[in-house]
Protein backbone atom coordinates (compact mmCIF):
# COMPACT_ATOMS: atom_id res chain seq x y z
CA UNK A 1 0.00 0.00 0.00
CA UNK A 2 1.27 3.72 -0.70
CA UNK A 3 2.25 5.48 2.13
CA UNK A 4 0.46 8.61 1.71
CA UNK A 5 -2.66 5.76 1.53
CA UNK A 6 -2.04 4.04 4.73
CA UNK A 7 -1.15 8.01 6.44
CA UNK A 8 -4.99 9.01 5.24
CA UNK A 9 -6.28 5.86 6.81
CA UNK A 10 -4.88 6.64 10.15
CA UNK A 11 -5.86 9.99 9.88
CA UNK A 12 -9.71 9.44 9.12
CA UNK A 13 -9.95 6.18 11.12
CA UNK A 14 -8.96 8.56 14.62
CA UNK A 15 -11.16 11.04 13.48
CA UNK A 16 -14.16 8.99 12.76
CA UNK A 17 -13.96 6.94 16.26
CA UNK A 18 -13.64 10.93 17.98
CA UNK A 19 -16.49 11.98 15.91
CA UNK A 20 -18.61 8.30 17.06
CA UNK A 21 -17.79 8.95 20.61
CA UNK A 22 -19.51 12.42 20.30
CA UNK A 23 -22.59 11.32 19.02
CA UNK A 24 -23.15 7.74 19.57
CA UNK A 25 -25.36 8.29 23.02
CA UNK A 26 -27.78 10.42 20.66
CA UNK A 27 -27.67 7.85 18.35
CA UNK A 28 -28.56 5.49 21.21
CA UNK A 29 -31.31 7.72 23.13
CA UNK A 30 -33.16 8.15 19.51
CA UNK A 31 -33.34 4.37 19.16
CA UNK A 32 -34.78 4.49 22.53
CA UNK A 33 -37.50 6.68 21.16
CA UNK A 34 -38.20 4.87 17.96
CA UNK A 35 -39.05 1.91 20.19
CA UNK A 36 -41.70 3.61 21.85
CA UNK A 37 -40.46 3.24 25.55
CA UNK A 38 -40.11 -0.74 25.50
CA UNK A 39 -44.13 -0.83 25.51
CA UNK A 40 -43.93 -4.28 23.07
CA UNK A 41 -41.49 -5.72 25.82
CA UNK A 42 -44.04 -4.61 28.80
CA UNK A 43 -46.69 -6.68 26.65
CA UNK A 44 -44.87 -9.32 26.14
CA UNK A 45 -43.15 -9.95 29.28
CA UNK A 46 -45.49 -11.09 32.64
CA UNK A 47 -44.06 -10.46 35.62
CA UNK A 48 -43.32 -6.78 36.80
CA UNK A 49 -40.13 -7.73 38.51
CA UNK A 50 -38.56 -9.78 35.58
CA UNK A 51 -40.19 -7.40 33.48
CA UNK A 52 -38.59 -4.16 35.09
CA UNK A 53 -35.11 -5.79 35.18
CA UNK A 54 -35.58 -7.46 31.66
CA UNK A 55 -35.84 -3.97 29.82
CA UNK A 56 -32.91 -2.14 32.23
CA UNK A 57 -30.98 -5.33 30.66
CA UNK A 58 -32.56 -4.87 27.22
CA UNK A 59 -32.27 -1.17 27.02
CA UNK A 60 -28.40 -1.27 28.58
CA UNK A 61 -26.99 -3.16 25.46
CA UNK A 62 -28.67 -0.58 23.29
CA UNK A 63 -25.60 1.22 23.28
CA UNK A 64 -23.16 -1.85 23.06
CA UNK A 65 -25.16 -2.64 20.23
CA UNK A 66 -24.84 0.46 18.13
CA UNK A 67 -20.90 0.72 19.01
CA UNK A 68 -20.34 -2.66 17.33
CA UNK A 69 -22.49 -1.98 14.33
CA UNK A 70 -20.38 1.26 13.91
CA UNK A 71 -16.86 -0.49 14.83
CA UNK A 72 -17.70 -3.48 12.60
CA UNK A 73 -18.43 -1.43 9.55
CA UNK A 74 -15.49 0.37 10.36
CA UNK A 75 -12.76 -2.27 9.95
CA UNK A 76 -14.42 -3.83 6.67
CA UNK A 77 -14.22 -0.27 5.17
CA UNK A 78 -10.29 -0.08 6.33
CA UNK A 79 -9.75 -3.82 5.31
CA UNK A 80 -11.21 -3.54 2.03
CA UNK A 81 -10.12 0.02 1.18
CA UNK A 82 -6.25 -1.38 2.32
CA UNK A 83 -6.75 -4.95 0.50
CA UNK A 84 -9.57 -5.48 -1.82
CA UNK A 85 -12.09 -7.84 -1.88
CA UNK A 86 -9.51 -10.67 -1.32
CA UNK A 87 -7.97 -8.94 1.63
CA UNK A 88 -11.69 -8.65 3.22
CA UNK A 89 -12.42 -12.34 2.42
CA UNK A 90 -9.60 -13.45 4.27
CA UNK A 91 -10.15 -11.61 7.59
CA UNK A 92 -13.70 -13.04 7.77
CA UNK A 93 -11.48 -15.69 7.34
CA UNK A 94 -9.44 -15.34 10.21
CA UNK A 95 -12.62 -13.99 12.38
CA UNK A 96 -14.06 -17.67 11.79
CA UNK A 97 -11.01 -19.24 13.09
CA UNK A 98 -10.82 -17.14 16.15
CA UNK A 99 -14.68 -18.37 17.33
CA UNK A 100 -14.29 -21.63 16.28
CA UNK A 101 -10.95 -23.07 17.59
CA UNK A 102 -11.68 -25.29 20.79
CA UNK A 103 -14.08 -22.85 22.09
CA UNK A 104 -14.44 -24.51 25.42
CA UNK A 105 -11.07 -24.84 26.43
CA UNK A 106 -10.21 -21.56 25.68
CA UNK A 107 -12.42 -19.77 27.14
CA UNK A 108 -11.74 -21.92 30.69
CA UNK A 109 -8.10 -20.99 30.40
CA UNK A 110 -9.10 -17.33 29.82
CA UNK A 111 -11.20 -17.89 33.04
CA UNK A 112 -8.51 -19.02 34.93
CA UNK A 113 -5.53 -16.34 33.75
CA UNK A 114 -7.00 -13.64 35.96
CA UNK A 115 -6.65 -15.93 39.17
CA UNK A 116 -2.87 -15.74 38.71
CA UNK A 117 -2.73 -12.15 37.58
CA UNK A 118 -5.10 -10.60 40.94
CA UNK A 119 -5.38 -13.36 43.47
CA UNK A 120 -1.52 -13.03 43.36
CA UNK A 121 -1.57 -9.90 44.86
CA UNK A 122 -4.76 -9.91 47.04
CA UNK A 123 -3.27 -12.41 49.13
CA UNK A 124 0.30 -10.46 50.03
CA UNK A 125 0.46 -9.25 53.53
CA UNK A 126 -1.03 -6.66 54.38
CA UNK A 127 -3.18 -6.11 52.06
CA UNK A 128 -6.62 -5.51 53.21
CA UNK A 129 -9.80 -6.43 51.21
CA UNK A 130 -9.59 -3.52 48.38
CA UNK A 131 -12.04 -3.31 45.53
CA UNK A 132 -10.48 -3.96 42.05
CA UNK A 133 -10.43 -0.96 39.44
CA UNK A 134 -13.63 -0.99 38.34
CA UNK A 135 -16.89 0.43 40.54
CA UNK A 136 -20.48 -1.23 40.60
CA UNK A 137 -21.51 0.94 37.71
CA UNK A 138 -19.00 -0.53 35.38
CA UNK A 139 -21.46 -3.39 34.13
CA UNK A 140 -24.64 -1.14 35.51
CA UNK A 141 -25.55 -4.31 38.42
CA UNK A 142 -28.51 -3.16 39.86
CA UNK A 143 -29.15 -4.16 43.27
CA UNK A 144 -32.00 -7.03 43.37
CA UNK A 145 -31.26 -8.39 39.46
CA UNK A 146 -31.50 -12.35 39.24
CA UNK A 147 -28.08 -14.09 39.75
CA UNK A 148 -28.43 -15.33 36.08
CA UNK A 149 -29.15 -11.97 34.42
CA UNK A 150 -26.65 -10.34 36.42
CA UNK A 151 -23.77 -12.68 34.66
CA UNK A 152 -25.46 -12.55 31.24
CA UNK A 153 -24.78 -8.96 31.73
CA UNK A 154 -21.19 -9.27 32.47
CA UNK A 155 -20.81 -12.15 30.16
CA UNK A 156 -22.16 -9.46 27.24
CA UNK A 157 -20.59 -6.83 27.80
CA UNK A 158 -17.07 -8.58 28.33
CA UNK A 159 -18.23 -9.89 24.78
CA UNK A 160 -18.79 -6.56 23.48
CA UNK A 161 -15.61 -5.07 24.60
CA UNK A 162 -13.78 -8.06 23.27
CA UNK A 163 -15.80 -8.02 19.86
CA UNK A 164 -14.79 -4.22 19.33
CA UNK A 165 -11.39 -3.32 20.65
CA UNK A 166 -9.85 -6.98 19.92
CA UNK A 167 -11.55 -8.30 16.91
CA UNK A 168 -12.87 -5.68 14.65
CA UNK A 169 -10.05 -2.98 15.61
CA UNK A 170 -6.89 -4.71 16.59
CA UNK A 171 -7.11 -8.02 13.85
CA UNK A 172 -9.17 -5.71 11.20
CA UNK A 173 -6.10 -2.94 11.34
CA UNK A 174 -3.29 -5.66 11.64
CA UNK A 175 -4.86 -6.81 8.31
CA UNK A 176 -5.29 -3.72 6.91
CA UNK A 177 -2.12 -1.37 8.16
CA UNK A 178 0.23 -2.82 10.14
CA UNK A 179 0.58 -4.44 13.75
CA UNK A 180 2.24 -1.54 15.75
CA UNK A 181 -0.77 0.88 14.81
CA UNK A 182 -3.33 -1.72 15.79
CA UNK A 183 -2.31 -2.25 18.81
CA UNK A 184 -1.46 1.20 20.06
CA UNK A 185 -5.29 2.17 18.36
CA UNK A 186 -6.78 -0.46 20.36
CA UNK A 187 -5.05 0.05 23.44
CA UNK A 188 -5.77 3.89 23.50
CA UNK A 189 -9.41 3.30 22.66
CA UNK A 190 -9.85 0.55 25.77
CA UNK A 191 -7.96 2.59 27.94
CA UNK A 192 -10.90 5.84 26.80
CA UNK A 193 -13.76 3.42 26.75
CA UNK A 194 -12.83 3.26 30.76
CA UNK A 195 -11.61 6.67 31.19
CA UNK A 196 -12.29 7.38 35.22
CA UNK A 197 -13.10 4.05 36.10
CA UNK A 198 -10.71 3.61 38.80
CA UNK A 199 -12.15 6.65 41.10
CA UNK A 200 -14.75 4.28 42.86
CA UNK A 201 -12.31 1.96 44.45
CA UNK A 202 -10.89 4.54 46.82
CA UNK A 203 -9.28 6.47 44.30
CA UNK A 204 -11.38 9.07 44.31
CA UNK A 205 -8.94 11.00 46.56
CA UNK A 206 -6.67 11.68 43.53
CA UNK A 207 -6.56 14.89 41.03
CA UNK A 208 -7.82 14.03 37.64
CA UNK A 209 -3.98 13.79 36.70
CA UNK A 210 -3.09 11.33 39.24
CA UNK A 211 -5.69 9.24 38.30
CA UNK A 212 -5.07 9.46 34.99
CA UNK A 213 -1.62 8.23 35.60
CA UNK A 214 -2.78 5.38 37.47
CA UNK A 215 -5.53 3.86 35.50
CA UNK A 216 -3.08 4.53 31.58
CA UNK A 217 -0.71 1.88 32.60
CA UNK A 218 -3.68 -0.37 34.32
CA UNK A 219 -5.83 -0.55 31.18
CA UNK A 220 -2.48 -0.26 28.63
CA UNK A 221 -1.48 -3.66 30.75
CA UNK A 222 -4.93 -4.99 31.08
CA UNK A 223 -5.39 -4.47 27.16
CA UNK A 224 -2.13 -6.08 26.17
CA UNK A 225 -3.11 -9.03 28.20
CA UNK A 226 -6.17 -9.68 26.32
CA UNK A 227 -4.35 -9.02 23.13
CA UNK A 228 -1.68 -11.61 24.13
CA UNK A 229 -4.20 -14.08 25.14
CA UNK A 230 -6.05 -13.45 21.79
CA UNK A 231 -2.88 -13.64 19.54
CA UNK A 232 -1.12 -16.70 21.39
CA UNK A 233 -3.63 -18.47 21.51
CA UNK A 234 -5.14 -17.99 18.08
CA UNK A 235 -8.81 -18.31 20.30
CA UNK A 236 -11.48 -15.32 20.87
CA UNK A 237 -13.02 -17.26 23.88
CA UNK A 238 -9.48 -17.30 25.75
CA UNK A 239 -9.45 -13.18 25.87
CA UNK A 240 -13.07 -13.19 26.36
CA UNK A 241 -12.75 -15.44 29.31
CA UNK A 242 -10.40 -13.93 31.06
CA UNK A 243 -11.64 -10.29 30.54
CA UNK A 244 -15.44 -11.65 32.01
CA UNK A 245 -13.46 -13.65 35.44
CA UNK A 246 -11.68 -9.95 35.94
CA UNK A 247 -15.04 -7.89 36.20
CA UNK A 248 -17.07 -10.48 37.29
CA UNK A 249 -15.09 -12.10 40.03
CA UNK A 250 -12.25 -9.06 40.72
CA UNK A 251 -14.49 -6.06 40.11
CA UNK A 252 -16.43 -5.61 42.93
CA UNK A 253 -16.91 -2.05 44.44
CA UNK A 254 -15.62 -3.12 47.94
CA UNK A 255 -14.54 -0.47 50.41
CA UNK A 256 -10.80 0.56 50.03
CA UNK A 257 -8.79 2.81 51.67
CA UNK A 258 -6.51 5.42 49.39
CA UNK A 259 -3.49 3.40 49.80
CA UNK A 260 -4.62 0.03 49.43
CA UNK A 261 -6.47 1.32 46.22
CA UNK A 262 -3.56 2.77 44.72
CA UNK A 263 -1.49 -0.12 45.68
CA UNK A 264 -3.46 -3.13 44.46
CA UNK A 265 -3.93 -1.21 40.92
CA UNK A 266 -0.39 -0.78 40.58
CA UNK A 267 0.55 -4.32 41.47
CA UNK A 268 -2.00 -5.37 39.47
CA UNK A 269 -0.62 -3.31 36.54
CA UNK A 270 2.84 -4.93 36.79
CA UNK A 271 1.74 -8.35 37.32
CA UNK A 272 -0.57 -8.29 34.44
CA UNK A 273 2.69 -7.37 32.27
CA UNK A 274 4.68 -10.55 34.10
CA UNK A 275 2.51 -12.76 33.37
CA UNK A 276 2.84 -11.92 29.78
CA UNK A 277 6.25 -11.54 29.86
CA UNK A 278 6.94 -14.85 31.48
CA UNK A 279 4.32 -16.60 29.28
CA UNK A 280 5.80 -15.77 26.13
CA UNK A 281 8.96 -16.73 26.92
CA UNK A 282 7.93 -19.91 28.61
CA UNK A 283 6.28 -20.40 25.08
CA UNK A 284 8.33 -18.86 22.06
CA UNK A 285 11.74 -19.04 24.02
CA UNK A 286 11.84 -21.82 25.92
CA UNK A 287 9.63 -23.94 24.25
CA UNK A 288 11.62 -23.60 20.74
CA UNK A 289 14.85 -24.35 22.36
CA UNK A 290 13.26 -27.73 23.96
CA UNK A 291 11.59 -28.70 20.69
CA UNK A 292 15.34 -28.39 19.05
CA UNK A 293 16.62 -30.37 21.88
CA UNK A 294 14.12 -32.90 21.42
CA UNK A 295 14.43 -32.84 17.66
CA UNK A 296 18.62 -34.06 17.97
CA UNK A 297 17.96 -36.29 20.34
Amino acid sequence: MRKSKQVLLYVLSIAFVVLWMQYSTHITISIEKLINGGEFFQRSIGSPFFKDNMLNFIYGLLEPAVNTFFYFLLSITVVYLSNTKEGLKNYFGEISSLFTKKPIKSLLFGLYVPFLTHVTVILLPGIHIASLFYVKSQVDIIEGWLFWLEILQVFVLAFYEELIIRVFIYKGYSKALNNTFALLFSLSLFTILHENRLGGIGLNGLSDFQLYMIQVPYYFSAGFLYIYLLDSRQSFWTSLGAHFSVNYFFARALNADLEDGIFVIILITISQTIYVLLDYFARYKFGEKISEEVKTL
